[in-house]
């Protein structure tokens, strides 16, 4: 923006309010704000400040903001780190394949995070390699815009690091609901991954569902996997037979499921 086209402020950091409600935004950091007033960042901050003080902006965190009725939690959590997007179990509660509900949003990035709490929801943000932050989409609109993992890397994901994807049987169980999986892309995020447990976990329970998809992944899975036996369930025991089809010690019992 011009600065031509600024705002020259008084001391009333009202004034500033309302200019923040005129231009639409619900959620901002201090150089967003910095775009539409003349003065200085410590001038802008301090204000700022004071709204957040008074109740009439929420500060999110340093120098991040929003309006004080504003909940969305999704734009809030992928705003709360540079890179961020909805993954995990809350991606799966994005896209409605399961009905099992959280005070938790799973936030992927590549940056290093501690979790935070805003309005009663817990963001954890989970650290991965550059490599790993592909599939990703951009919803929403405006200022009210996010970030998410699309249907299938946020499968991949979940078998990646099922810790992250609520009960180990309800993740099993979304399998049924993601019948139209592009089988491809499966594939190719698996490859991005670099992680042949999750390749052999998915593979063998899109198998063991009668999945569509199957015998394709099938097929690139058995050309790629490790012959290091690896647990089916990582967040479980070690226990129970070994099937060498797919290099798995079946540490749950396929049947339950």
């Amino acid at each position: 923006m011009g600065k031509n086209l600024k705002r020259t402020l008084g001391a009333d950091e009202l004034e500033l309010n309302r200019l923040i409600e005129n231009r639409g935004l619900d959620i901002f950091t201090v150089n967003d704000v910095l775009q539409l007033v003349e003065g200085s960042e410590k001038e802008t901050y301090n204000q700022l400040e004071k709204l957040a003080r008074s109740g009439q902006l929420h500060r999110l965190e340093k120098g991040k903001y929003c309006r004080h009725n504003f909940r969305d939690e999704k734009v809030i959590g992928s705003f709360l780190v540079k890179d961020g997007a909805i993954a995990y179990w809350s991606a799966m509660q994005h896209h409605g394949k399961t009905e099992q509900l959280s005070d938790i949003m799973y936030i992927q990035t590549t940056s290093r995070k501690k979790e935070l709490k805003v309005f009663g929801v817990t963001y954890v943000f989970i650290t991965v390699r550059p490599y790993k932050m592909i599939g990703i989409l951009k919803e929403g609109f405006g200022n009210h815009q996010y970030r998410v993992t699309d249907r299938e890397k946020t499968l991949v994901d979940c078998f990646d690091q099922p810790k992250y994807a609520g009960a180990y049987g309800d993740l099993v169980d979304s399998l049924n609901h993601f019948r139209d999986l592009d089988t491809k892309k499966l594939i190719e995020y698996c490859k991005a991954i670099r992680n042949t447990a999750a390749t052999k976990r998915l593979g063998y329970w899109l198998n063991q569902l009668s999945h569509p998809g199957a015998k394709l992944f099938k097929e690139f899975a058995q050309n790629n996997i490790s012959s290091t036996f690896s647990l089916l369930d990582p967040t479980g025991i070690k226990k129970g037979r070994y099937s060498r089809e797919w290099y798995l010690q079946l540490n749950v019992d396929p049947i339950m499921y």
